[in-house]
């Protein structure tokens, strides 16, 4: 298939940009993920909802497609060779500089392959949504407009870009005027994006607690109730829900959700449970 990095594409993404699933027949289905704690826990967990992995190539081939098929005009730049596809590394927020992670990856790669490339940078330090009160305003005027990771819009709780900035983009395109340009569009975007924000970053604060991600594994092995708790919490992430929705559906305890929970508490490591949630 390709490089996947950068393409995961989230429920939530699939639900905010239906045409991405033009890209299913080039992409995979995921429909359960490995969770890895810092104290070395680990648990696979089914989603109640699948997300889409595609190459980040034909990400971007079918982006231009569609563009220059709606009557944009796609310059093609040329690029110098260079650099690795390599593998992806996320951190939480404010966790590593440039530097530090740098090192983190070169570490990373050492160990998988068994040589160094010293010196070799692997992508970016992506920003995540800062914006505690909502200040939208710098990211947009009449002659200028700022978009997904360029805005720092990137998920507080995963990282993940791409589907905010499809969602900037649309605003950005809906709220363009000849006259005003695009001084609508700090105000669209702060409606359209800020309570998404908000709850990724109370999940964010609630899920990177110190010792929480170990805990939450090891209750995941020892009881159904834990490892729907697990559940619950992933689900969250995936489909950008709340964190209360995410307790009160743990608590609930519904029969097809504790039936995969008992699964997920029985199976060996790494193994994960036969078959997703249904939706």
């Amino acid at each position: 298939m390709g490089e996947t990095r950068g393409g995961g594409l989230a429920a939530a993404a699939l639900v905010h940009s239906p045409e991405l699933l033009e890209l299913q027949s080039t992409g995979a289905w995921v429909t359960e993920i490995l969770v890895v704690a810092p104290g070395g826990g680990r648990l696979v967990v089914p989603l109640r909802k699948p997300f889409l992995v595609v190459s980040r190539v034909e990400l971007g081939r079918w982006a231009l497609d569609r563009a220059a098929r709606a009557g944009a005009e796609v310059l093609r730049p040329s690029v110098p060779p260079g650099g690795s596809p390599g593998n992806r590394v996320a951190v939480p927020p404010t966790t590593f500089g440039r530097e530090a992670l740098d090192g983190a990856l070169e570490q990373y790669r050492l160990a998988e392959a068994g040589t160094s490339r010293l010196g070799l940078r692997g992508g970016a330090v992506l920003a995540t949504s800062r914006w505690k009160r909502g200040g939208f305003v710098d990211l947009g005027s009449r002659n200028h407009v700022l978009l997904g990771d360029a805005a720092g819009l990137a998920d507080p709780a995963t990282g993940e870009g791409i589907d905010n900035a499809l969602r900037s983009a649309a605003v950005a395109a809906h709220t363009y005027d000849p006259h005003a340009g695009f001084a609508g569009y700090p105000a669209a975007l702060r409606r359209a994006l800020l309570p998404e924000i908000r709850r990724a970053r109370v999940i964010r604060r609630w899920l990177y607690g110190p010792g929480v991600p170990d805990t939450l594994v090891r209750l995941a092995r020892r009881s159904p109730r834990g490892a729907l708790l697990l559940m619950s919490l992933v689900d969250a992430i995936n489909e950008h829900g709340t964190l209360v929705a995410a307790l009160r559906r743990a608590a609930a305890g519904q029969k097809v959700d504790l039936g995969a929970a008992r699964e997920v508490c029985a199976c060996p490591d790494d193994v994960g449970a036969s078959a997703p949630v249904p939706a």
